[in-house]
């Protein structure tokens, strides 16, 4: 239901040093032509819900982003979460695996004078046989942000666009809106926000804080540890009314060459 909400990479802000979009964990970060750059990630996920019970998932993902332009690189990824439902009531369900990838490309708009502007556009397909088949989607993340010296403040919007869904009725777009801040200060990478998520199939909305500090062993090799809590949520999921919260913790290791 509302996994996929918490399936995000974080951050953390804090108030000393400076920030270069030269680093791997820099919001803003692209290749440079000809150079590659891996971002692999595992999390842990869990969703509790007032009146059902709660859902959970294991995810192993890759994202491999390969730099042809000055500021511009295409870049492939996929994923496979292992989900369970748990209800209050009744066993649980079996483990469902669900298999997911997608291709596309990241522009920086801009990227000078200390303002920073992206666009990316991905085409993306998920498999869950057990539930809802083969789901197509278009997802355009814009981020936007401004580096006033000590950090650097910006403002990531995300929109989900179904395409195709083989099973399910669910066609209508998701958002999520991430406010937050980014600080390297010596060895560590630090960024932190507030996430708002709107999903118009079953009109659910939430909110979360999220957190990460990545380790720069150099500009071009990170490791990193990430968490998000989602505090607030509620949807309106077959006519009922149902409020949710959980969190999401991740490992996060990030090479450019």
């Amino acid at each position: 239901m509302k996994l996929s909400t918490l399936l995000l990479s974080s951050g953390l802000v804090i108030f000393a040093g400076h920030a270069f979009a030269t680093e791997v964990t820099h919001p803003f970060y692209v290749p440079d032509q000809g150079h590659v750059l891996t971002d692999t990630n595992y999390s842990y996920t869990k969703v509790s819900y007032d009146k059902t019970g709660h859902a959970s998932a294991n995810t192993l993902s890759e994202q491999i982003s390969v730099g042809v332009y000055d500021g511009l690189a295409v870049r492939v990824a996929g994923a496979n979460d292992w989900t369970r439902f748990n209800p209050k009531e009744g066993p649980s369900s079996d483990e469902d695996r669900n298999l997911s990838w997608s291709v596309g490309a990241v522009y920086n708009l801009m990227n000078q004078n200390n303002v920073f502007a992206q666009v990316g556009v991905d085409y993306g397909q998920r498999e869950n046989v057990a539930d809802v088949g083969e789901y197509k989607y278009v997802n355009v993340d814009l981020k936007g942000g401004y580096d006033i010296g000590y950090f650097l403040p910006y403002l990531r919007v995300t929109g989900e666009f179904p395409v195709a869904q083989s099973k399910l009725s669910d066609n209508d777009p998701s958002y999520n809106f991430y406010l937050g801040g980014y600080k390297v200060v010596g060895p560590l990478a630090l960024d932190a926000g507030i996430n708002y998520g709107w999903d118009k199939n079953d009109d659910g909305k939430d909110w979360s804080v999220q957190a990460r500090a990545d380790w720069l062993f150099t500009d071009k090799l990170s490791v990193g540890v990430y968490a998000a809590w989602m505090f607030d949520g509620n949807e309106d999921f077959e006519n009922t009314d149902e409020d949710y919260d959980g969190y999401n913790v991740g490992l996060n290791l990030k090479a450019a060459f």
